[in-house]
């Protein structure tokens, strides 16, 4: 599924105060590609009429970009801001498991399975007025990356009236991110790793 849904508004606002009025207009654009586009694969194999194989795949992209505008008066000084977000990523998954009846009361199935998530963020900001004593412009990039990996699996008999489950597994799960300010070019300020 391809989709691209784009979105506009436009507001106008007034403060009143004993001081000084307080006037801005604001205009906001989104875009986004991409929203429900969703790739899903299934596939099954049974080699035997006791065993099955499946094997999942699930992939979405990500593309965004969000864009304001604002323009505004603060005690007869004229102030104008604009902004631009760009997003870009995706998030795959991947799980294959095999299940086996190894008698009539007795079941043992195992599972390899693995997640990414992958997103690139860049941010844009621009004023006439100075933004946080950094000038009148700011970029910055942030790029966050967590990875899952795993395996379990799960024997399951029946004796009697009463089912007897046992599960046995292991996750390895790793983030990372990243952040990078082009104006002073502070690289990596935080990083994690686990």
């Amino acid at each position: 599924i391809l989709n691209d849904v784009n979105n506009s508004l436009f507001s106008e606002q007034q403060f009143f105060s004993q001081n000084q009025d307080l006037f801005s207009e604001e205009f906001i654009r989104e875009d986004n590609d991409f929203l429900i586009n969703q790739t899903n694969i299934n596939a099954e194999f049974k080699p035997n009429i006791n065993s099955i194989l499946k094997y999942t795949l699930d992939f979405k992209p990500q593309d965004n970009e969000f864009f304001t505008n604002i323009d505004g008066e603060v005690e007869t000084i004229q102030q104008n801001t604009t902004q631009t977000i760009k997003t870009k990523g995706h998030t795959l998954g991947q799980n294959i498991g095999y299940t086996s009846r190894l008698s009539s009361n007795k079941l043992l199935a195992i599972n390899v399975f693995s997640n990414s998530i992958t997103k690139r963020t860049k941010l844009f900001l621009s004023s006439n007025r100075p933004l946080f004593d950094l000038g009148n412009t700011i970029s910055q990039q942030l790029e966050s990356k967590s990875e899952e990996y795993g395996v379990y699996s799960k024997y399951t008999q029946r004796i009697k009236d009463h089912i007897f489950k046992f599960n046995l597994g292991y996750v390895w799960e790793k983030s990372k991110f990243y952040d990078i300010t082009e104006s002073n070019d502070a690289i990596s300020l935080n990083h994690q790793n686990y």
